[in-house]
């Protein structure tokens, strides 16, 4: 890909006869080095915007997988706790039988 400053500096020979207007060609060399300028300038800014969300993205993704392992983490307790209360409940039943 070339620079802005490639096109700027590229020169072109002058012929004598039936070339182009050394003026005309100078200032639409101005042109697009302007406009490759401006593109070149923006292509630079929206790929760091690009990395920006990018890292979000990721950032976000690592928060979800931590979320599903604390709510798979509670699922698993709040589990367990509820076998606990079950085996708590038959054992006092099975001690007031006995009293």
């Amino acid at each position: 890909m070339l620079t802005p400053q490639e096109i700027k500096d590229k020169a072109f020979e002058k012929v004598v006869f039936g070339g182009y207007d050394p003026d005309l060609v100078d200032d639409f060399r101005g042109k697009v080095f302007e406009d490759y300028t401006a593109m070149s300038e923006e292509n630079a800014k929206l790929k760091s915007k690009i990395k920006v969300l990018v890292d979000r993205v990721e950032e976000d993704r690592n928060k979800f997988e931590e979320y599903r392992s604390a709510k798979d983490s509670m699922r698993t307790a709040l589990t367990n706790a509820q076998k606990q209360g079950t085996e708590i409940v038959g054992l006092l039943g099975n001690l007031l039988d006995k009293l």
